[in-house]
């Protein structure tokens, strides 16, 4: 019996971020975070803020991440926003385009009667294609 990983998708090669953070590319906002350990401060890859001396620098997945490593939310880029945008924009774009399909299951004892919940692309295509 094999388990399927919950494990998120993996960060970019450390090359990969600090080129990232040496050009400040935005293409990088949600997809990491940087922390700076002497100034306690989380940014995204193209915050404007001084660069930090490369030691100081580490790297987190995500806000939840460097939050628990003890950093807090620059105030400047606001990483936390980014990175929500990025996490939420993708799910609408998967939403737009069909992926998203959500049903009611109802269990009546027996039978497990399965239907479109009202509001959804489900119901919404059923409702156009009669």
């Amino acid at each position: 019996m094999s388990k399927k990983s919950t494990a998120p998708a993996a960060m970019p090669s450390e090359i990969v971020m600090r080129r990232a953070l040496a050009t400040r590319d935005a293409a990088f906002d949600g997809e990491f975070v940087y922390g700076v350990v002497t100034t306690g401060v989380y940014c995204r890859p193209s915050c404007a803020s001084r660069p930090a001396k490369p030691g100081n620098v580490r790297f987190f997945a995500g806000p939840d991440a460097a939050e628990r490593a003890g950093l807090r939310s620059c105030k400047r880029c606001k990483p936390r926003a980014t990175h929500d945008q990025a996490v939420f924009g993708l799910l609408d774009r998967e939403a737009n385009l069909g992926a998203v399909d959500v049903r009611w299951q109802h269990f009546d004892g027996d039978t497990i009667a399965e239907q479109n919940v009202p509001g959804t692309i489900n119901s919404a295509h059923s409702a156009f294609s009669q």
